[in-house]
């Protein structure tokens, strides 16, 4: 999406760069001036270094004097950029240097703004060193003979002397020093003695200041000594009468005056910030607007120019990005020796050279070198990692041809699984693109090899992204685990691992869940992490440490609405979610006792887990269209997840976080197609039974994907698998249909059968209940004059059933939106 569009006809262009070229020289000496500002403050802040605990302040100085240095450059090669864009002969040559030129103009700029906010926000750090300081500086007043303190009772009268000012805070902290050295005090003086007697300390201390404090237009003589002591002094009251001294603190009167000079040259530097800003910007629209002339042998023609072809954040990547991927190459060089399956996914070989040279025989392969075979046959560091960001470390043998079975065995050593429960995982390569369980035979380190290759058949990713992803190596649930012997298990390892995968599947919003579900989960998390016997204080300060989010669905916390209702509602919201969670909680600590077992926590949550029908799901990314709001508006897609599991197909809305269609197997038809012509997707076809107008159809669900292939044949083997293991069932439930997934009504009976019309669907405030009515469908229609009736045997491709069972559906002829 382009940001600020705007038409440039020849005689716009020419001024826009006539009048930047005039302004670039202005910044140009802006530049200078900045530059300049910044020595002055920098020498002014030396002047007075040794009365300064730190050099923090000196940032200020340093980055003026920088982001004016590179203002001279940036500007100077403005101007030319400007010469040059009166000729459409002579600007493309600037073609490949403005994208770096962009990049550090930007940088300096930023840098620039950065600079006036420290000028205005030092303030705490300029006292704080200040105050140190100063301090020691009176401190050693005396010490006219130390080497390196030589000058420094000269610094400080000069100083009291040039700001008008006394001590630290005030007059007083001259009282609390031997600013007197020994070797002027007569030692045989009772006086002397006396004092040096009272103190604990052993120092001279007197209610007296340096002659430095005193102040020159005072018209009585100024007093020094015994500035406490009434009777000392003739017609003197030292409460009410002026002291003939300063009376500001000298910090007071440096932070007064370094601050008015910063921010005054803060102020200065902010106006040459939005002239270097306003330089920037109307390059870009020349340049953009240059750029759309060049091969035109109409040089004189109307062109746009705009100030960034993608939105923000995506520009901004796209120079980070480059960065980030320079970092990572440095790290993969230094760490070369080393290897392991790492949380990004990256293959490393510990202690040998695992760079890979490219596949020559595909080009969009950018894997690196293939590891020798010896390499290979060592024994090599291995991390799986499990769901909350632990890992198992393994050293394996022959790495490049290690199958999941020999892992398998590993990890389920290294965790102690039972072998009643070695089914219950699987290894996965996952990635933020894309997610794959492994079969026994598969082998994970060739599989890393051609990840880049999975992606780009199986995501609509970039090829930026695609050479930056890499996979890490997890160890999951099984997607083909039954639920029911999941309940059957009471190791607290196995129940604890599958516990914190549901966990990360909830908090995520992978698993919608309605508010009595996510109430539940979060107050057993809880209970699990901290203990049932929590009271109110605990439980509250509990939450505000660990935050809502680790216990509740980050959506549900942060809130659904804009910004400004999100805002304003956030606190009473949470509010009501943490006294939600309180009471839940509570209902916990009651029913469970005094010491309950974390078995009967982890069993009780992973039960109502249970109670959502796409618990342990595998889960794939498509696209549905939306229902068309008006007869103008153009059709667009709504983003979403595909769970498919041993029970059914669920498709979910990504932002919304709730179930649009669910589906057990035994009432949907499904099949895939491929792409016929450029442009065209994937498309995974769910057809199930609906209504219109109270008439049954057959509906059609498009969802558009990469991975409606994988989507397909995962359906198919589901499907396969759930036949063999119930001995058929599924054929002998052809006629029973519920796409709400809700059980029966109170009274035992179901509407939804094929032969009758559909009952009302209830809880449509639920997440998991199916909104079939938000869907963009399609309807079977015969010739455009009846709806007819369609009965394929559920479960099936209903593409290619024979015609005496299902009549073939041609899309161009005999489909209707509904």
């Amino acid at each position: 999406m382009v940001v600020m569009k705007m038409k440039f006809p020849f005689q716009k262009r020419v001024k826009l760069a006539q009048g930047l070229w005039l302004l670039s020289w202005c910044a140009t000496v802006a530049g200078a001036i900045t530059f300049t500002l910044g020595c002055i403050l920098k020498t002014e802040l030396r002047r007075r270094a040794e009365v300064m605990d730190n050099s923090d302040i000196h940032v200020v100085p340093n980055t003026l004097m920088i982001v004016g240095l590179a203002s001279l450059g940036i500007n100077y090669f403005s101007s030319k950029i400007c010469q040059d864009a009166l000729d459409a002969g002579r600007f493309p040559r600037w073609k490949k240097m403005l994208k770096p030129y962009f990049a550090v103009s930007c940088f300096f700029t930023v840098l620039m703004l950065l600079a006036v906010i420290m000028s205005f926000a030092m303030k705490g750090s300029l006292e704080s060193s200040l105050k140190v300081g100063l301090r020691n500086g009176i401190r050693f007043y005396k010490d006219t003979d130390t080497p390196g303190r030589c000058f420094q009772k000269q610094n400080i009268d000069r100083l009291q002397m040039d700001f008008q000012c006394c001590g630290n805070n005030d007059f007083r902290d001259w009282f609390e020093v031997q600013w007197i050295s020994n070797r002027y005090l007569d030692f045989s003086s009772k006086e002397v003695k006396d004092r040096i007697k009272s103190n604990v300390d052993g120092r001279y201390l007197l209610d007296g200041v340096p002659f430095s404090c005193c102040n020159p237009s005072s018209p009585r003589p100024c007093i020094q000594f015994h500035l406490t002591n009434n009777s000392a002094h003739y017609n003197y009251d030292y409460q009410t009468e002026e002291l003939n001294i300063y009376l500001r603190g000298c910090r007071e009167a440096l932070v007064h005056y370094y601050m008015g000079l910063m921010n005054a040259i803060g102020a200065g530097v902010l106006s040459v910030f939005l002239l270097q800003a306003s330089v920037l910007v109307s390059l870009r629209f020349l340049q953009t607007s240059m750029e759309a002339v060049a091969g035109n042998e109409n040089t004189e023609i109307e062109t746009e120019g705009y100030l960034l072809e993608k939105p923000l954040k995506e520009t901004i990547m796209e120079y980070v990005e480059p960065v980030m991927k320079f970092f990572l190459l440095t790290n993969q060089v230094e760490e070369a020796s080393g290897g392991k399956f790492t949380k990004t996914g990256r293959v490393e070989m510990e202690g040998d050279d695992c760079n890979f040279p490219p596949d020559s025989s595909d080009d969009h392969s950018q894997r690196g070198s293939v590891a020798s075979s010896a390499t290979l046959s060592r024994a090599q560091d291995v991390l799986i990692y499990l769901c909350g960001d632990s890992a198992v470390h393994l050293s394996v043998e022959g790495l490049g041809s290690v199958s999941v079975q020999e892992l398998g065995r590993s990890v389920r050593e290294a965790l102690h699984i039972p072998e009643s429960a070695q089914d219950a995982f699987a290894f996965w390569l996952s990635s933020p693109l894309l997610e794959l369980q492994l079969k026994l035979r598969h082998q994970p380190y060739k599989l890393c090899r051609q990840w880049q290759d999975l992606l780009y058949r199986f995501t609509e990713a970039s090829e930026e992204d695609i050479s930056q992803d890499e996979p890490c190596l997890q160890y999951r649930r099984n997607v083909f685990y039954p639920k029911a012997k999941e309940l059957q298990i009471d190791d607290e390892g196995v129940l604890r691992l599958l516990y914190e995968e549901a966990r990360d599947r909830v908090l995520t919003g992978r698993y919608p869940c309605d508010p009595e579900h996510w109430t539940a989960l979060g107050a057993l998390s809880l209970a699990l992490d901290e203990g049932t016997a929590l009271d109110g204080q605990q439980f509250t300060t509990t939450i505000r440490e660990k935050k809502l989010s680790s216990f509740l669905p980050v959506h549900v916390v942060m809130g659904s609405g804009g910004l400004f209702s999100t805002l304003r509602g956030k606190s009473s919201r949470q509010t009501g979610l943490e006294q939600n969670l309180l009471e839940e909680y509570r209902k916990i600590s009651t029913f469970a006792g005094n010491s309950p077992e974390p078995t009967q926590l982890l069993h009780q949550y992973l039960n109502t887990c249970h109670t959502l029908p796409y618990y342990g799901c595998a889960f794939f990314v498509g696209e549905i269209d939306k229902p068309a709001q008006g007869i103008l508006q153009r059709a667009k897609r709504k983003a979403v997840n595909v769970g498919i599991c041993l029970e059914g197909v669920y498709v979910m809305d990504v932002k919304e976080k709730h179930v649009l269609l669910g589906l057990q197997f035994n009432e949907l038809s499904w099949d895939h197609s491929y792409p016929e012509e450029q442009g065209d997707s994937h498309i995974l076809w769910l057809e199930f039974d609906g209504d219109e107008d109270g008439t049954p159809v057959n509906k059609l669900l498009k969802i558009y994907s990469k991975q409606a292939e994988l989507m397909s044949g995962f359906i198919e083997f589901c499907v396969e698998l759930k036949s063999a293991s119930e001995g058929g069932a599924a054929a002998e439930m052809d006629g029973e249909v519920s796409l709400s997934q809700q059980p029966a009504g109170p009274d035992g009976s179901s509407k939804n059968g094929r032969g009758g019309r559909r009952g009302v669907l209830h809880r449509q405030s639920s997440v998991l209940c199916s909104r079939v009515h938000s869907l963009n469908t399609i309807s079977y229609v015969d010739n455009g004059k009846e709806i007819k009736r369609l009965k394929p045997k559920r479960a099936a491709s209903f593409f290619t059933r024979q015609a005496s069972t299902y009549s073939a559906v041609q899309v161009t002829e005999s489909l209707e939106q509904s």
